[in-house]
Formats: C-alpha cells, structure tokens, sequence
C-alpha cells in the first residue's frame, strides 16, 4: 500500500508563487527560495480571487514590491468580462500601489 503525498492546497500554491516574485512574509521568511519566477499572467487574477483575505491583499503588496508588474494586472482586469468585479479590485490594488508610491 502506497501513502498519497498531499496536495498542494490552492492556497500553498500561490502563496509558492508568490515567494517567487519575492513575496516572502506568508511563511515567515524573509527571503525568496531559489525557484524559477513564477508566471505573472494568472497570478493577479487567482489573489483577487482567493478565499484568503490575506491572499486577496496580496497584490498590492506584489505591486508595491515590482510597480513593473502594474501594466500586467491592468490588462488582466481589462480583458475580463464586462460585469465581472474582479476588475475593480485588480484596478484598485495598482491605483493604490501608484498613489502609495508616488508619496
């Protein structure tokens, strides 16, 4: 009989994803392991997304950490569905981060 390796909760997977774009403090380390950067194009959309408030707020601090990623989270929002509320919050965290920055 062979014991199942657990699955990666949702919630684990994006927070390793997030460790690769050196987003650190979910684990209580303070620095990034050596993986490869994880895909951005998804990433934004599944924080905004996530059950986890503390996920969901995520962003913003991916924002504020590489203000480069910001055009990417724009698109996102831009391109989902006419009604769907994940744009406001996508465009939100980037209107924040900007103003935070700016200060």
């Amino acid at each position: 009989m062979t014991v199942a390796e657990p699955e990666d909760s949702p919630e684990d997977d994006l927070i390793d994803r997030l460790m690769s774009h050196d987003i650190c403090y979910f684990n209580g380390d303070s620095r990034a392991l050596d993986r490869p950067t994880a895909p951005l194009a998804a990433l934004p959309i599944d924080l905004v997304r996530s059950r986890n408030s503390r996920l969901r707020s995520a962003l913003l601090a991916l924002l504020l950490r590489h203000p480069e990623h910001a055009p990417i989270a724009q698109t996102v929002a831009r391109n989902l569905p006419a009604g769907d509320p994940t744009d406001r919050l996508l465009l939100l965290d980037v209107l924040t981060a900007a103003a935070l920055q700016s200060e």
